[in-house]
């Protein structure tokens, strides 16, 4: 989700709020006075734990310039340094091997009357599928006024809009995401690989400006996963009809026409919540606002009616972590299973409060949750939505930034070494 234009230092991604829980009280005699009345003392399951428990489920370990994140290519993965310089790997059982990069393009996209210039990367696979990646600094280029920062996505178009030597570029100028598998993309061009042109892919009439100067980034936003998804015409999210930067409380889905072009009125689902919306045989599923909460929905476009297929109580973004498929509630730790339509609890011990502030779980239900155990201490939860899950306590985990479920059996883990966010780890662990 979009937020303030403020430009953060990375570590600011490292940042965890630990939430204050209730201990498990023991009974204890007062030593000092043997006639005194039995007292509490709390103490914390967390407190006795062996720190050192998780290390029998990690596989491997290995030291990084900057974390690894995942593409949408099986077993390739990229680096990207703040500089702009990316790396591609490819990942088998728990070894990453770097692989060269399939070529590069200069690309340039025009935002807000300002040309916007980044060498992309790219990989293609043996299927022809390609990814690419880059980033636009203002300080190299001291014409730019209003952007700081842009990081560049270069895709396959969705299928529906194929067209020969053209290619998707998606932009997000939200620094703090740089290292995150969960961009939400503001602006999209069509990529020409002949002679390196772009222009608009979704054309957005009288669009508005924020405080930066530059077109509002909550008009047209967009996700890898919504792109991926896209059937007949390409849906987006859009706040334009509300406070600006209040798109985390406030969104609607709309849909563009022809060949990508915007036609500025369709609000096809008003008043969603989250940047989720999935194309089914009977609409698009999406997560719609109620007076106690939310629900999980159905829009059919042919009657234009809306089927409700599960409630939920609560604040959809602070109350609930969303993962592909799968919403954690952070209060009950139950998983609700969106595409099943069913519901699974993780099974930790009774005695330990723990809220999560990270949840990663794959298209199986294996699935790996960071969060605060009772007070102080940082905790994962690693297990199968179907299955018990293990607990693990030991502070580094706070630096724990980005998860990956790499296979039904092991997380890849990018972890923080110090404070600077200027050197990394990546460790697979065992599920």
């Amino acid at each position: 989700m979009k937020k303030s234009y403020i430009i953060t230092a990375v570590v600011v991604l490292l940042a965890v709020a630990m939430v204050a829980v209730v201990f498990v009280g023991k009974d204890m005699i007062n030593i000092n006075n043997p006639n005194s009345e039995m007292t509490t003392e709390p103490i914390s399951p967390a407190a006795s734990a062996d720190k050192n428990a998780y290390l029998s489920i990690v596989k491997s370990s290995s030291d990084m310039s900057t974390p690894i994140m995942e593409t949408a290519l099986d077993d390739i993965f990229y680096t990207i340094d703040t500089a702009g310089k990316v790396s591609f790997f490819r990942l088998s059982g728990t070894a990453l091997s770097q692989v060269e990069a399939s070529g590069s393009y200069e690309i340039t996209v025009s935002c807000a009357y300002q040309d916007l210039k980044a060498d992309v990367s790219y990989y293609t696979d043996d299927e022809d599928n390609t990814v690419g990646f880059g980033l636009f600094l203002a300080t190299d280029d001291e014409s730019v006024l209003i952007y700081e920062y842009a990081f560049f996505y270069l895709l396959d178009l969705p299928e529906r809009f194929a067209s020969s030597n053209k290619m998707l570029v998606l932009i997000d100028t939200d620094k703090t995401d740089i290292y995150s598998n969960d961009k939400v993309y503001e602006e999209s061009f069509s990529f020409n690989t002949s002679n390196q042109a772009t222009s608009r892919f979704i054309v957005a009439d009288n669009r508005t400006i924020d405080d930066r100067g530059a077109p509002r980034a909550d008009y047209c936003m967009t996700t890898d996963a919504v792109i991926r998804d896209c059937a007949d015409e390409l849906l987006f999210f859009s706040s334009r009809y509300y406070r600006l930067f209040k798109n985390d409380y406030q969104m609607d889905i709309f849909r563009t026409g022809n060949w990508g072009n915007n036609t500025d009125n369709d609000r096809y689902i008003e008043n969603i919540v989250g940047f989720y919306a999935v194309n089914t045989d009977e609409g698009v599923r999406h997560f719609a606002k109620t007076e106690d909460g939310f629900a999980l929905s159905v829009y059919k476009p042919d009657s234009k009616e809306t089927t409700l297929i599960h409630e939920f109580s609560g604040d959809f973004y602070e109350d609930y972590i969303l993962s592909g498929e799968y919403l954690l509630n952070r209060l009950t730790l139950e998983i609700y299973d969106i595409s099943g339509d069913k519901t699974s609890k993780i099974a930790i011990p009774d005695n330990v409060d723990f809220k999560p502030d990270l949840f990663e779980i794959d298209e199986n239900g294996t699935y790996f949750i960071r969060g605060a155990a009772d007070l102080e201490y940082a905790a994962i939860v690693v297990g199968k939505s179907d299955g018990a899950a293990n607990i693990y306590y030991n502070d580094m985990f706070k630096n724990i930034i980005i998860p990956t479920i790499t296979d039904d059996n092991t997380v890849m883990l990018n972890i923080a070494k110090d404070a600077s966010g200027s050197e990394f780890a990546v460790a697979f662990y065992s599920i």
